[in-house]
């Protein structure tokens, strides 16, 4: 999982929060690089800054990912 690399964690639940596990603005680049490469789609660090869990990521990227606007 991107986010568990990138933090350095075994295991992250669903509503974990960024901040709170230790994310930093280099940490977001990481993941953001990582999720664009992964889904093919051009993502901003605004993202995982407002959705702030993996859970709200992942939901926003599939709406992303369906042509929806953000």
């Amino acid at each position: 999982m991107i986010w568990c690399d990138v933090l350095g964690l075994e295991r992250i639940g669903p509503q974990e929060e960024f901040l709170e596990l230790g994310g930093d603005s280099v940490a977001a680049i990481r993941i953001i690089g990582l999720t664009e490469e992964m889904a093919g789609a051009e993502l901003s660090i605004q993202l995982l800054l407002e959705t702030r869990t993996v859970a709200g990521m992942a939901e926003r990227l599939e709406r992303i990912l369906a042509g929806e606007r953000p």
